[in-house]
This record gives structure tokens, C-alpha cells and sequence, in this order.
């Protein structure tokens, strides 16, 4: 990402990524809504991305990157 880049300002549908995984989770909780996912990044802007995405649409989540404290 350029330095510039700012992840407070993103929409999920300024991106066709998100735009699939807004369907995706939605078909997977109307199934069933025990079902776990497992999001992977490489990339901690792009977990930053995905947790602003969860929290506007109310999923609950847990992030794990390099700053979560080992006893967590």
C-alpha cells in the first residue's frame, strides 16, 4: 500500500474482494450461524480493512497479527 493510504476511509464495495466476501458471509450466516471463518492476510493494513468490515457489519471476530500479546 502507499504510505498515503488510508484504511479508516474504506467502503466494501470500493472493492470487488470485499464485495465477494460481503456475499460469502452473509450465505454462510444465514446457513448457519455456528459456522467459523478464517480470514488470512499477509498484511496488517489489509486486517485493519477486514476488522472495519466486520465491526460495520456486526460480525463478531477475533484478530490475531504480530501486536496481539502472547497471552491472549
Amino acid at each position: 500500500f502507499p504510505e498515503t493510504f488510508d484504511t479508516s476511509s474504506v467502503s466494501h464495495v470500493d472493492s470487488g474482494k470485499l464485495i465477494v466476501l460481503s456475499g460469502l458471509l452473509s450465505a454462510i450466516w444465514n446457513h448457519s450461524t455456528s459456522e467459523k471463518v478464517v480470514l488470512v492476510s499477509n498484511h496488517t493494513k489489509v486486517l485493519d480493512i477486514l476488522e472495519k468490515f466486520c465491526r460495520l457489519h456486526e460480525y463478531t471476530f477475533l484478530r490475531l497479527d504480530g501486536q496481539t500479546p502472547t497471552t491472549q
